[in-house]
């Protein structure tokens, strides 16, 4: 059974992803322990990096597994299956965050586990404001984005603005939040509005 397809269109994937998609390729369900050899394998010929449990990295042909460059917000989009990027990370990946942060933020609906660190970056998540919950509107500003040929999900700039207002703390100071919203050429103002009365915090 080989992978080099898989690992050529999932930049980073979980285990889930992989069983299911050799499952429907060989029209029967593909045994844990076996996905678990094929990837023992493939991370011994340094094909593919572990991130953490159920989480992995492809690695290009021909680089060096140790050294290779790993993409934090293509990890962080996987590191719960409804990840969006957001806050601080969100500027960064929208390209309007002043400095470059050794943080990746993104939100999740699934309960909240303590950060985790990879390769210096750290990856928090942070639970989805509750007022949102309340009135069903989670996903009240996010987008999909493509990022290294796979599709990430971030919040919009509209949104993006007023989240790191109501918790600054998840962007940096108020001087890299001001530089760094300053630096947005446009915004939709009626979304703003519109989701600042959401969060239902003055």
């Amino acid at each position: 059974m080989k992978l080099d397809d898989f690992f050529a269109l999932h930049k980073v994937f979980t285990f889930k992803e992989l069983k299911i998609s050799l499952s429907s390729k060989q029209g029967s369900s593909v045994k844990n322990s076996t996905l678990h050899n094929l990837l023992a394998y493939h991370q011994k010929q340094g094909h593919i990096l572990h991130i953490r449990r159920g989480l992995y990295y492809s690695i290009p042909k021909g680089s060096n597994p140790n050294h290779c460059p790993v993409d934090p917000f293509l990890v962080a989009s996987k590191m719960a299956e409804d990840s969006v990027i957001a806050y601080g990370s969100a500027l960064d990946l929208h390209g309007n965050l002043h400095n470059i942060q050794n943080r990746v933020v993104y939100l999740t609906k699934k309960r909240v586990m303590a950060s985790f660190d990879f390769r210096d970056i750290k990856y928090q998540a942070v639970a989805i404001p509750s007022a949102l919950k309340t009135v069903s509107q989670e996903t009240f500003g996010v987008q999909s984005t493509d990022r290294l040929g796979q599709q990430v999900f971030v919040t919009s700039l509209e949104r993006t603005l007023v989240d790191v207002l109501d918790r600054p703390y998840l962007c940096g100071s108020w001087e890299e939040i001001w530089i760094s919203l300053e630096s947005i050429e446009y915004l939709d103002m009626d979304q703003v509005l519109k989701y600042a009365l959401l969060l239902a915090n003055s």
